[in-house]
């Protein structure tokens, strides 16, 4: 067990437990805070900051405690956010082993890796109004200053507008769907 150098009176264990002691108690013993679920799925609970309860995410406390602070933007590669990562995936891991300090970037590949995350892209996302056949079918016919091939004849053909035409053409929309199909297909 470890003391939290940002959170005084409170200490976390090997298992990622959060214990407080408060100096009021008469035994003086550590008692175990209880942590809830936030929104996000991550283990929260309520130590007492400078006289007020804040609620701080669980593996906040335990990286305090077994590996320091959190650092600052400038010691991690300038980035823009310092977050914590789950090295497993699992949010509710909160061992000191699971655990480490990094950048938004390091802990967005970690969400791809583990495939905590999927998107609803292309035909997956609920307000789709094209499918991949023809957003295939408008990139292979596409000509400029075509009348019957060009960005008014395709947006009035499938209901959509001349930006998402002209983004589709640019591959700006339907990118990554094209990607991952890309991908899948190479051995």
């Amino acid at each position: 067990m470890r003391p939290c150098p940002s959170y005084p009176g409170y200490f976390a264990d090997v298992d990622g437990n959060v214990f407080s002691s408060n100096r009021k108690w008469a035994d003086k013993k550590l008692r175990r805070l209880k942590p809830v679920l936030d929104r996000g799925g991550y283990l929260m609970c309520y130590p007492c900051v400078g006289g007020t309860r804040k609620g701080i995410r669980v593996h906040s406390l335990v990286l305090d405690a077994w590996v320091g602070p959190k650092p600052n933007k400038i010691m991690l590669q300038n980035c823009s956010r310092v977050e914590a990562r789950h090295l497993d995936g699992n949010r509710k891991n909160n061992k000191p082993n699971n655990l480490c300090w990094g950048t938004h970037a390091e802990n967005m590949r970690d969400r791809d890796v583990h495939g905590i995350w999927r998107p609803n892209r292309g035909e997956k996302n609920g307000q789709a109004k094209l499918c991949l056949q023809q957003v295939r079918q408008i990139r292979a016919e596409y000509r400029k200053r075509s009348h019957k091939s060009g960005l008014k004849y395709f947006a009035e053909r499938f209901g959509v507008s001349l930006s998402q035409i002209s983004s589709i053409i640019c591959g700006k929309a339907w990118a990554a769907v094209e990607a991952a199909m890309k991908a899948k297909a190479t051995p």
